[in-house]
Formats: structure tokens, sequence, C-alpha cells
């Protein structure tokens, strides 16, 4: 947050207006600690740490009670009904309702504290998966079933920009939101069983390259945005078809990620302030 963030937060004050006489003056303001959009101090695209920081801690009673005699029982029989043709995708309706009611009176804020529809379908995800992982029963199902949900989680996508494009004129109010509300869930659910299915099929497999890509994600996505961002403010005068601009925008965001990696990585502080292994 006083590091990484910063830059992106330069750049939009910079676009507005907002009068520095140098990056260095900006950094300073930083330090005055006024909460972002008033202030320069936020967390931006790390919003997601403290989410799962407080699903880890709050969720500590919930993973005891599955890794017990009970919680083992309880999942077994989560697994029987989803083994039902089409028991899994029941699953997917708390967060439908969750989407339906809470996501108009509480829009997406990612301040963690009125927040409460994101945290609570956040939330939801992340104990689903905790439930899948935990048990190998489960994560078969997953893995055996893997084209049935890329094939599904392909016609969710399919609705998903079709109601973007097509509902305004066709749709309103709360059929309008129910709408959005199940497709949106179901893409979403349907899309995170397929690519645990396909990984677990094609790379649950001892490899350098995993063990090398499994260290080098957290520092990826840390610093990701923060490249974005400065490469597209440093491009903004360039004159190319958007192909070229975005296939630029992409392979700059990766090389600059990974020249970043390698340098974090080499330092024990360094590592732990990224959250590697020291």
């Amino acid at each position: 947050m006083f590091l990484v963030i910063p830059p992106q937060i330069w750049v939009e004050r910079t676009l507005a207006g907002v009068p520095f006489d140098s990056y260095w003056q900006f950094w300073g303001t930083v330090f005055t600690l006024v909460p972002y959009p008033r202030g320069n101090l936020s967390w931006h695209h790390l919003w997601f740490l403290p989410y799962i920081l407080t699903f880890s801690l709050g969720g500590l009673p919930l993973f005891v009670f599955l890794r017990g005699p009970s919680g083992h029982a309880f999942v077994e029989r989560l697994v029987r009904l989803c083994a039902r043709p089409l028991g899994v995708y029941l699953l997917a309706l708390p967060s439908v309702a969750v989407a339906f009611f809470l996501g108009p009176r509480w829009p997406v804020t990612m301040n963690l504290i009125s927040d409460w529809a994101n945290l609570a379908s956040s939330l939801l995800s992340f104990q689903f998966g905790y439930v899948v992982s935990s048990s190998a029963h489960f994560l078969a199902l997953v893995e055996r079933r893997r084209h049935e949900f890329l094939c599904v989680a392909a016609g969710w996508a399919v609705l998903v920009f079709a109601i973007r494009l097509d509902s305004p004129a066709r749709l309103s109010g709360q059929g309008r939101l129910l709408a959005f509300s199940v497709i949106d869930s179901y893409f979403a659910f349907t899309m995170i069983l397929a690519l645990v299915g396909w990984s677990r099929a094609r790379f649950n497999r001892p490899s350098a390259l995993l063990r090398a890509a499994n260290e080098a994600v957290y520092p990826f996505y840390i610093v990701h945005q923060t490249v974005t961002v400065l490469l597209g403010y440093a491009w903004l005068g360039w004159i190319a078809p958007f192909p070229l601009k975005f296939a630029a925008l992409l392979a700059g965001t990766f090389a600059g990620s990974w020249v970043f990696y390698e340098a974090v990585r080499r330092h024990p502080l360094t590592r732990v302030l990224f959250g590697m292994k020291a």
C-alpha cells in the first residue's frame, strides 16, 4: 500500500489534472493516511488479501469441524448429492441469492467494512473451495466431469455477453436483476469447476515449471496491475491498431512482472514481503 499501489493513484491523479511537481511530492501525500478516494492511501487490487485473511481467521471453526469425523461425514454426503446429474449445480444457489438480495443494496466497494454482497459472495467461494479440496472423492468428481463443466461454462459465457448486449430492451427491474444474478453466479461457479478439473487432469504431477509458477504467482499478482497502469500511461500517445497495443500491453505486463519477481525472489527479506517462503 505504500510502495506498490501509489504509482497507480499517481497516474489517476495526473490524468485528472491534479498538479504535482514530481512523483516524490505525490508519494509524500500517501503518508497522510487519508483513505482513497478522498486521499491517496489504498489497497486497490490488493483488496483480495485482507478479505482472504479475514476468511481464513473467521473460518477456523468451520475448517476444524470439516477435518473431524463429523465434518468428513458431512462432506461425503455432499459428494453423494453432487454425484447426481444436477446435484452439483445446487451449490451455486447461495451465490445467486447473495447476488439477488444483497447485490442491489450493497454495491461493490472492496473496502471490507461496507461491502456485504462482495464479502458474502467471496466467502461462499472460499468455503466451497475448502470443502472441495478437503475431499479426494470431491476432487475426483470434479476431474471426471471436467468436460461437462467446461461446456456448461462456455454456454453461460455466451449468456453473459448476450444479456449485457441485449437485455436492456427485453428485461427491466427484478427480471433483469434475477437474470444477471443467475447467469453471473453460474458462469463463475462452472468456470471454477472446469479450471480445477482440467488442472488436476493436466498439471497434477511434479514439475519444475509448476513449482516455479507456484512461487511466482503471488509476486505476479501483487505487482501486475501497477505494471499495466504504468505501461498504459507511458503509451497513451502511441498511435497503433488496438490489437497491437493490447498485445504489447499484455506482453509488457508479463515481462515487467517477471523482472520484478526475479528481483524480489533473490533476497530473504523481499521474499517474505512478497509472500514467498524464506
